[in-house]
């Protein structure tokens, strides 16, 4: 599909084959005045190209048997320093790894327990100049290494940060939900110092309302209380981020396709909206549901009995070294088909549409001509990979 001349405020229909253009969602994101804004429809899965944005194994770590101690057990986290070193977090092992920029293994740190350095659940990580800052959950609190694997400080939390990502050498952004006194919730973006204090509130607006959960007949109340909140659960909103070339920051309120691309400093640089619709839930996941709080109750449920919300339309935000900003949308599927590819967006740093294409693998890392990830090899061991990411741009 040939798309739409980006024209600030205004949207030029892109045809769908055999269908008529959605329509574009309220906005859920604060837009400033004057702030240029971009408007496209969505580009559907059968006119994506699973060769457009292509991912290609440069270097994988963790499933050398020849170096037992540098086998993973369950990472949750891969950051690069700018010299090329690598860090994975392990949460199987309450420890991080080192890895020279050639993998080979330079030792971990780290260690299970609750004393200044011990971590207990490591939830977040990222790399901000010569520092590594861990986010411990069980602890409730930060831990700050340098790159060198000598343990700085710790620093206690008051909230649960999401998806920590360094900006610049002093400090990272995260994302959170902040309650409030009439017992309604906001969604948050902010920078903090690496000893988690926020520093700057970069995106800050009301969580849309839980919806009230239709329930069916013949179900006792202590089941249907339980139905009621696993739904419910499904349906809480929440803001995602990422970090780009420059210290730009993109955010998303996940349940709508939407971004707002900010500069470090929180100024807003352009806003992206794109017609997109949610998806519905497949069966499988909605009788995942009903089964786990069927078996905490004392009745039968039918997926049907409940009024599901859907999916949201924004799965995750990426970047790359290249200042590229890759737009991940929940992709429409069948009842309990396979989830196979995930369908990527991809936008240059000034919000230019350039490929919209499929990718197997997903990063939460980039660094230079590299992005990072994590995933399971042929043997079914987990191992961390850093990719040659290439884009072709339309």
């Amino acid at each position: 599909m040939r798309r739409a001349l980006l024209l600030p405020a205004v949207l030029v229909a892109a045809t769908l084959a055999c269908a008529e253009p959605l329509e574009l969602a309220e906005w859920r994101i604060d837009v400033p005045p004057a702030t240029p804004i971009i408007e496209l429809q969505g580009v559907p899965l059968e006119e994506r190209d699973a060769g457009t944005v292509r991912l290609v194994d440069d270097l994988v770590l963790g499933a050398d048997n020849a170096t037992t101690e540098a086998l993973l057990y369950r990472p949750v986290g891969i950051v690069a320093a700018a010299d090329g070193r690598m860090f994975v977090a392990d949460g199987g092992d309450r420890r991080v790894l080192r890895f020279a920029a050639d993998g080979g293994y330079l030792g971990s740190f780290g260690r299970e327990g609750q004393g200044p350095g011990e971590l207990l659940n490591i939830f977040s990580m990222a790399i901000a100049g010569d520092r590594i800052v861990i986010e411990d959950l069980r602890n409730g609190r930060l831990s700050v290494w340098t790159t060198e694997g000598e343990h700085v400080a710790d620093h206690s939390l008051d909230k649960e940060l999401m998806d920590l990502e360094g900006v610049g050498n002093e400090g990272f952004a995260s994302t959170f939900t902040s309650g409030e006194a009439d017992g309604g919730r906001r969604l948050v973006a902010a920078i903090h110092g690496l000893d988690g204090s926020e520093r700057a509130r970069l995106f800050d607006v009301p969580a849309p309302p839980i919806r009230i959960i239709r329930m069916g007949p013949g179900i006792s109340n202590s089941t249907a209380e339980l139905v009621r909140g696993s739904i419910a659960a499904l349906d809480h909103p929440k803001v995602i981020k990422a970090v780009g070339a420059g210290g730009v920051i993109y955010v998303s309120p996940a349940h709508e396709y939407q971004v707002l691309a900010m500069s470090p400093d929180g100024g807003a640089l352009w806003a992206l909206r794109v017609a997109w619709r949610r998806p519905a839930r497949s069966l499988s996941a909605r009788q995942r549901v009903i089964d786990q709080a069927v078996r905490a109750g004392d009745g039968p449920a039918a997926v049907g009995d409940f009024d599901w919300p859907p999916a949201q339309a924004v799965e995750l935000l990426r970047t790359d070294g290249a200042g590229r900003l890759y737009v991940f949308p929940t992709k429409p599927r069948e009842d309990d088909a396979p989830v196979g590819p995930r369908m990527v967006d991809v936008y240059s740093s000034a919000g230019d549409f350039l490929a919209a294409g499929l990718v197997d693998h997903i990063w939460t890392h980039a660094r230079g001509d590299h992005v990072y990830g994590l995933r399971t090899n042929e043997r079914d061991e987990w191992v961390a990979v850093r990719y040659h990411l290439t884009v072709d741009e339309h």
